[in-house]
């Protein structure tokens, strides 16, 4: 219903012309990718991703071995000390003068980065203690369960028999990052061959990991400022003395972290990065307003989280497959949308059922098999029907569909379609009884109507309301002083005003145009013209 979202669309573009007439980018960064440096990667998945990705990215300006070393002191500064480097695996600080630390090789020497540029590119060379970069050897990156600390890197560890090290918490994502980069850049266009990620390592044929773990730990561990800085440094260059260093590409999953499902699990499954670079382009992505799971680009009503939730577009606003009720014969059947693998993106469902929805406590989780389920494959998604019979004394029950994202380390992303309040056109009988003549029907609560009039109905307390239901189960009414809300046989005289996306209690006892109505969040009473603008 596009009067219900003129409010919001008035709100969201004023805010946006407010941020560009001011001459402030609402959501720019000086680390930031040049504009077009990712145009010939737009709208590709898989394969042909990381294709374009690597011609993007190689070619790049060769930095000597020596002089990595002399960058790492402006790479790698500790911000609270320019005199020393912050070393990875242990982070600690040192100065970047000292003889305590050598250069790191995350992708190692022996698995093909002993030769051409992989030998001293940036992106994957880091200071580190000479003892730990020692110890790590050329282990391949996983989660341990039976460990030994590194060297002088105590909250990093290494099992000896597996061939594997679990850098500590603040390094797992920088150096997935760095290690899903060197298989792209170095991607069948290197002297000492053809780098390849797998979970299976294997120095013999360049083959490192592990593969799901690194995707794992880039989207658990998102890049910080600080990693997003030493990439832009990388790209745009360094000065140190007399130094000056650069090499002129950048490692487009610190750019864009949603690029490492692009390329490697698209073809397996959706998850929340493959969505989200598949919806929206390279200049979007840094836009807050637009691509962050709580925007709402086109004012639909439903953000991108849950847009990803129901395998929506979230650039087109449209009312087609939301989740919707259907009753018959006291059957009700829920019908939705969901992910096949929602696991991949730390998503789960739930799907709930009440009597009484201005209740909280009212809401009940239902329990459910697959017999009681009838789904239809759709790819990565599937269409389902949930055949629910609730209580007798609670048929007219709603139903609401509840995604939850839990990435560990993150506070959870709980959010709900209540298609009642997005008006989904569920289906049900909006019944009269024979009451006044003259053609004139009557209900108890709606008030009356003539059938050539409708959906024009004439309510004592409202005046003339427009619906935009057929059903006394789940209405939308338009008042000319209120705009739209909801309501419901058995619920009324509870509303859900869309403008204040609040609930009221009208007092039956006035009339339109000196209503009043009792806010229950707040506890006040007002009249119409205190509430709403006429």
């Amino acid at each position: 219903m596009a009067l219900r979202l003129s409010v919001k669309k008035a709100q969201f573009f004023l805010s946006v012309s407010i941020g560009f007439l001011s001459g402030i980018p609402l959501c720019a960064d000086q680390y930031d990718a040049p504009s077009g440096y990712y145009d010939s990667a737009e709208d590709l998945t898989g394969d042909t991703l990381k294709s374009a990705l690597h011609d993007i990215i190689d070619s790049h300006v060769v930095i000597s071995y020596n002089n990595v070393r002399t960058a790492f002191r402006e790479l790698d500064k500790d911000p609270d000390n320019e005199n020393n480097v912050i070393l990875i695996y242990s982070g600690t600080s040192v100065s970047g003068l000292s003889s305590s630390w050598n250069r790191e090789h995350l992708w190692p020497r022996s698995y093909g980065a002993d030769a051409g540029p992989a030998f001293s590119d940036a992106h994957h060379l880091f200071p580190a203690n000479s003892a730990t970069n020692s110890d790590r050897s050329n282990y391949a990156f996983d989660e341990l369960e039976f460990s030994t600390p590194l060297a002088n890197a105590p909250e990093s560890k290494k099992n000896t028999g597996s061939r594997l090290v679990e850098p500590r918490d603040e390094d797992k994502g920088r150096i997935a990052r760095a290690i899903l980069y060197m298989e792209t850049r170095y991607d069948s266009s290197n002297s000492t061959g053809n780098f390849i990620l797998s979970d299976i390592p294997n120095s013999g044929n360049n083959r490192m990991g592990k593969l799901s773990t690194l995707i794992k730990w880039n989207r658990e561990y998102p890049p910080d400022e600080y990693e997003r800085r030493r990439n832009h440094l990388i790209y745009e260059g360094v000065r140190v003395g007399n130094l000056v260093a650069f090499q002129g590409n950048r490692n487009p999953f610190v750019d864009h972290p949603e690029l490492v499902d692009a390329v490697h699990t698209a073809d397996l499954y959706m998850s929340w990065g493959t969505w989200h670079i598949e919806s929206f382009s390279f200049y979007d992505l840094g836009k807050l307003y637009i691509s962050s799971p709580l925007a709402d680009p086109d004012q639909d009503g439903i953000i991108n989280f849950m847009e990803f939730a129901l395998q929506r577009d979230p650039q087109v606003a449209n009312t087609d497959d939301l989740p919707r009720v259907e009753r018959n014969n006291g059957i009700n059947s829920f019908l939705f949308s969901w992910l096949k693998e929602p696991e991949q993106s730390y998503l789960s469902y739930k799907i709930e059922f009440s009597a009484d929805p201005l209740d909280p406590g009212s809401w009940q989780e239902i329990q459910f098999t697959q017999r009681d389920l009838l789904t239809a494959d759709r790819g990565f998604y599937e269409d389902a029907n949930l055949f629910h019979m609730p209580p007798a004394n609670e048929r007219d029950a709603y139903y609401r569909f509840t995604a939850t994202r839990a990435v560990p380390g993150a506070d959870p992303m709980v959010e709900t379609f209540d298609p009642a309040i997005h008006d989904t056109g569920s289906l049900h009988l909006f019944t009269y009884t024979e009451g006044l003549g003259g053609g004139w029907r009557w209900s108890d609560w709606v008030g009356s109507v003539q059938p050539e009039l409708a959906p024009w109905y004439f309510h004592e307390g409202h005046g003339w309301l427009h619906s935009e239901s057929a059903d006394d189960g789940s209405v939308w009414f338009y008042d000319p002083s209120m705009g739209w809300f909801y309501t419901k046989y058995g619920l009324y005289p509870f509303l859900y005003s869309a403008e204040l996306e609040i609930w009221l209690y009208y007092l039956e006892n006035t009339r339109v145009p000196d209503r009043s109505f009792f806010n229950p969040s707040s506890g006040s009473t007002n009249t119409e013209s205190e509430l709403f603008d006429n």
